[in-house]
């Protein structure tokens, strides 16, 4: 009765307490979800970003197999005549080639004749001549449409990514195909060890059982996540899934599956035994363009919500103390007035209570800005450790900058993923803004180098393809940034004719030696030891510049005044025709 007589006596400093409380409760709540919610965002755009990096690294290396060694008169002219001699030629001419393929973990290199058939497996030389034309669509369809075709697919035994591309002799008749191929497993394991997590592949069972044969389908296993799903046990060691058969609710298998069969990409986080984990859903279409054909799920721990946990429990824990508090102090003066007869002690005590009151409103008010920086610093801390790039003397001084940059580096890899997905879709582009943007990839390392970049550019608008050329100009950027390494000028100029456009990307690095500027843009060579560079980069850029835009680019080395200091650097000369993008 006690108590319920002190609420009536302070009826309001209650209530004012009261909705404090439950409005630091509400934004706390409100504001831990949206970091979480933020968070995950974060984590599924990195997840994207990886996947694509690695998927066009294996990508990029059937690429250069099959132009740099593949197509070759010595590999297609054994393909004219089909024949036991001409299987083994093929066979021995190759086989050293495809041993350094291995190494990468192209563990598939399959030669087909232009009817669908088995010409040679690299991999079980005493199998061939079977059709394909039931279970192999990329090799239907690259000896059909003539053109090379990619993507996930299931095969008899394996299922992986397969790259295949048309055979042609050097009269341009079309003499079969070839595959070069990865599996899921090794697909897996290059993504692990590349980025500290848990991915698997789950394969749909429909799919599986309709190309499978018995024996391999039947050791697979049921996925934990969908039941309408598959996979491979990799190893007795590994910790599938972070998972058993309980570790999802009902509820939650129940959204899982409804998200898979609308081929939907997700991302939650689940608290297990005092860890936290996220789990990626990410769709992978196959060949067939069957959207859900397969998904991998990506598990990890997630530090950054275990803290973040831990420090809501420690808010709630204050705010649960300062209500304490709060009851004391109303129960002592309570106490004091019961003890006061006369009016003016009366008033006096009112006073001092409005004056607590007013303090309890300052106390939750100020506490807005601690939880903000809590969170922040969690979000923080979560990022950089994510990203192995934490350490004990930012972690102190450098809370705001960390989060600003935790922004700034999302922005960075959807450009490369952009970059890296080549999309072949010719659409209006800005000049200006393309080139903005390649720069602004490098901001941090141009910062952190003492490199500055100066900018003549046009607001032009060009219609071709807007993510090829931004892979130039990242090339380019990237060049001269090697090149200067430290303290220098790059300077982005264009100059909009007639009938031409042209972009000059000249660096103040010391320019290029004679003997080798005429070989700057061959395959395979570079100015940097071989540690550093793979030589393909400008190579890739002259490539994209004469195929994909019919223009030219050349390098060349100038000596320029800026500041009244003179500098010498390389240039490169992009020359675009206009009636020809």
């Amino acid at each position: 009765m006690k108590f319920f007589s002190m609420i009536k006596e302070f009826k309001f400093i209650f209530i004012i307490f009261t909705l404090t409380i439950s409005s630091l409760f509400t934004f706390l709540i409100y504001n831990k979800n949206k970091q979480i919610e933020e968070n995950l965002k974060i984590i599924q755009n990195t997840y994207d970003t990886q996947y694509n990096i690695t998927y066009n690294n294996f990508k990029r290396i059937s690429e250069n197999t099959f132009f740099g060694i593949i197509n070759k008169p010595k590999i297609f002219n054994n393909m004219k005549i089909i024949s036991t001699e001409s299987r083994d030629n093929l066979y021995n001419i190759f086989i050293s080639d495809y041993n350094r393929l291995l190494s990468y973990k192209f563990n598939q290199v399959h030669f087909h004749t232009k009817d669908n058939k088995s010409f040679l497996r690299m991999h079980r030389i005493d199998k061939f001549g079977d059709d394909l034309k039931k279970i192999r669509t990329s090799v239907v369809r690259a000896n059909k449409e003539l053109k090379p075709i990619e993507g996930f697919e299931m095969g008899r035994y394996l299922h992986g990514f397969r790259f295949t591309y048309p055979l042609f002799d050097k009269n341009l008749f079309h003499l079969g195909s070839v595959e070069v191929s990865v599996s899921s497993e090794a697909f897996e394991k290059n993504y692990e060890n590349n980025y500290s997590a848990d991915l698997h592949f789950l394969l749909r069972k429909d799919i599986a059982k309709e190309k499978m044969y018995k024996e391999p389908y039947n050791n697979l296993i049921k996925s934990f996540e969908n039941e309408d799903y598959l996979f491979n046990e990799n190893g007795k060691d590994e910790i599938y899934h972070f998972a058993h058969n309980s570790f999802f609710t009902k509820d939650e298998k129940a959204l899982i599956k409804k998200k898979m069969k609308k081929s939907e990409s997700f991302i939650i986080s689940k608290d297990e035994t005092e860890d936290y984990i996220t789990i990626y859903f990410k769709p992978i279409k196959n060949i067939n363009n069957e959207q859900n054909a397969a998904y991998i799920v990506i598990y990890t721990h997630s530090e950054y919500l275990k803290l973040l946990n831990e420090n809501y429990n420690i808010i709630k824990l204050v705010i649960v103390l300062i209500v304490f508090l709060f009851l004391f102090l109303m129960q002592n003066k309570y106490n004091q007035m019961l003890k006061v007869k006369q009016q003016k002690d009366i008033f006096n005590q009112q006073s001092k209570l409005a004056s607590i009151g007013e303090l309890i409103n300052n106390i939750a008010h100020q506490w807005r800005q601690p939880l903000s920086v809590i969170s922040t610093s969690a979000s923080g801390i979560k990022i950089q450790n994510e990203f192995g790039i934490l350490d004990n003397s930012t972690l102190n001084d450098s809370m705001d900058t960390i989060v600003s940059q935790s922004e700034k580096l999302s922005k960075t890899i959807e450009d490369f993923r952009n970059l890296n997905t080549i999309n072949r879709k010719r659409e209006p582009f800005n000049l200006r803004k393309t080139i903005n943007s390649s720069v602004h990839i490098f901001d941090e390392e141009l910062n952190r180098n003492n490199i500055k970049v100066l900018q003549n550019i046009h607001n032009y608008e060009i219609i071709s393809y807007p993510e090829e050329f931004k892979q130039v100009m990242v090339i380019l950027i990237k060049n001269a940034i090697n090149i200067i390494n430290k303290d220098g000028f790059i300077f982005i100029n264009t100059k909009i004719e007639k009938e031409t456009i042209t972009i000059e990307v000249q660096d103040s690095g010391g320019g290029i030696p004679k003997n080798k500027i005429s070989k700057i843009f061959e395959p395979y060579f570079t100015t940097k030891h071989k540690s550093q560079g793979t030589g393909m980069a400008l190579y890739t850029a002259q490539t994209l510049i004469a195929n994909t835009f019919k223009g030219l680019i050349k390098a060349s080395n100038k000596n320029f005044n800026y500041q009244f200091k003179t500098y010498k650097g390389a240039l490169f000369t992009i020359t675009l025709f206009k009636d020809k993008l």
